[in-house]
């Protein structure tokens, strides 16, 4: 391993460590004040699993991110979870597999350890919810739990509130009603909230074919009512497009794999895409690149033009806007792909639909 390595993972150490003792410093203020030691230290080490996760949630708030998933059938669940829990756009989710459960067991509260079988030894799944910034209020969604399947509410170190299901499917079908009643945002949503929480939306049908059915507070999405940010339809789409599409690349080297891939398997005869071609402007590589893109965009407006009461525009060409902001979003998703502009030397067209 790396100095550099090292001493990252030492600066990261020191920190979790000064945030678990600030945890529970606290639980042990709340216990001083009243609470019920249990309920205080069962909210610190809750909190304490969001610390963990804390780098990843604040890079992504408004998201489910798992811990681990191994194999199809967590997957599977991961999915379904994500189509049903609609989250608030300061809120953050964990989910916890059971193989994360295997990997790491932590003990069972004590006085319930007797009570059925350890997690770790059951095909259990929990999902941890609260604010990205204060942790307050933090849900704990047992699926199932040692007795039955439920949400725990958990105040200032104080079990404030439950909710029990018959079953998981029960469960996941109400946890976005829930999730809202504790976390959704108070007054007038700022431009931030309404488009962190639009991309979030949208960023989750690359998980999923079934994008109709994924919920949404459609009152609160930009591409559902762009007059919240002052946009046309047009402009709308186009920028959850833009903002959607470099996510699902997430690199140049997978961009490039993609494209590369498509090109064998379908034998498009284009050239094979390089990272030295695109560093040096090769102009048949970076209008690949573009060319695959464009398609990315295009069947992203697909999707969109499916999904009910958003507000698409008609794709036609004699629309003289509609040509020119596909065109400059497409360069402009290259751009961020790639970290540098396209061409301007290189050949661009656009899709006539």
């Amino acid at each position: 391993m790396s100095k550099t390595k090292t001493k990252s993972n030492d600066k990261r150490l020191k920190v979790l460590e000064k945030g678990t003792k600030a945890i529970f410093d606290k639980a042990e203020a709340r216990e001083k004040a009243g609470r019920d030691s249990f309920e205080a230290g069962w909210q610190a080490a809750l909190e304490t699993m969001l610390l963990l996760m804390e780098k990843h949630l604040l890079e992504r708030p408004g998201r489910l991110l798992p811990i681990q998933i191994d194999g199809q059938e967590e997957w599977d669940f991961y999915v379904d979870v994500q189509e049903k829990l609609d989250l608030p756009p300061d809120a953050c989710a964990v989910l916890i597999t059971p193989s994360a459960f295997k990997d790491m067991p932590l003990p069972e509260p004590a006085g319930l350890k007797r009570i059925g079988t350890p997690r770790w030894e059951r095909n259990a799944y929990s999902i941890i919810i609260s604010c990205c910034q204060d942790h307050t209020v933090i849900m704990q969604v047992s699926l199932p739990g040692l007795e039955s399947v439920g949400i725990d509410v958990h105040e200032d170190g104080k079990h404030f509130a439950d909710y029990t299901y018959y079953t998981i499917e029960e469960c996941l079908d109400d946890l976005t009603n829930v999730t809202w009643t504790y976390f959704e945002p108070t007054g007038d949503w700022t431009e931030q909230q309404i488009t962190r929480y639009t991309e979030n939306w949208l960023a989750k049908t690359k998980d999923t074919f079934s994008w109709e059915d994924l919920k949404i507070h459609t009152e609160y999405s930009y591409v559902h009512h762009p007059e919240l940010l002052n946009l046309s339809p047009l402009e709308a789409i186009f920028k959850v497009v833009k903002a959607t599409i470099p996510e699902e690349y997430d690199s140049l080297e997978k961009a490039m794999e993609i494209a590369n891939d498509l090109n064998r398997d379908f034998e498009l005869g284009n050239p094979v895409i390089t990272k030295e071609g695109i560093v040096q402007d090769n102009e048949p590589e970076c209008e690949a690149l573009l060319g695959q893109i464009k398609d990315e965009v295009d069947q992203c407006l697909d999707m969109l033009e499916s999904i009910k009461r958003v507000q698409f525009p008609q794709r036609i060409v004699k629309d003289p806007e509609y040509g020119p902001i596909f065109d400059k979003t497409a360069r402009e998703v290259y751009e961020i792909v790639t970290g540098r502009p396209y061409p301007k030397s290189a050949k661009v067209t656009w899709f006539e639909n």
